[in-house]
């Protein structure tokens, strides 16, 4: 099985590269407002938008890739999604029976596998998440 290979920071991540769709470098990014940090807007490709995630603040690596990145777009089942996968290495391959949450590569660096359904999870938990809600607080100052 390939396995598509990208950085953020010191960690290396990998994603099987049947769900990579493109790479893409100098797309436009449209911006919606009152979306979590992590929520970078979205992309019109070829007759088709995608929602653009920040893959460094959606796996809590503190850090982001929203300028001069390549967006990587990725479809599984029904579903897309584009990320800033941070800096891009490449592909490796792996014997098709490891069902394992981590690999070494040939360089000898530990490559953490991820799948699209962890990432669209990962967003679910973060939608899910109080964003500096104050709306109680509001009510409760006007109530008080």
């Amino acid at each position: 099985m390939k396995i598509f290979t990208f950085r953020l920071g010191n960690d290396a991540f990998g994603i099987e590269a049947k769900y990579v769709y493109r790479v893409l470098d100098d797309v436009r990014i449209t911006p919606v407002c009152l979306m979590p940090p992590f929520y970078l807007g979205l992309l019109y490709y070829r007759g088709e938008l995608f929602n653009v995630v920040d893959l460094g603040i959606l796996l809590d690596r503190n850090m982001s890739f929203r300028e001069g990145r390549r967006l990587m777009v990725i479809r599984w089942g029904d579903r897309k999604l584009a990320i800033s996968p941070g800096i891009i290495q490449g592909l490796i391959w792996i014997d098709d029976s490891t069902q394992q949450d981590a690999l070494v590569s040939e360089e000898g660096g530990i490559v953490h596998l991820i799948t699209p359904e962890q990432i669209w999870e990962k967003i679910g938990r973060h939608l899910k998440r109080p964003q500096n809600d104050r709306s109680h607080t509001v009510a409760a100052e006007r109530n008080g």
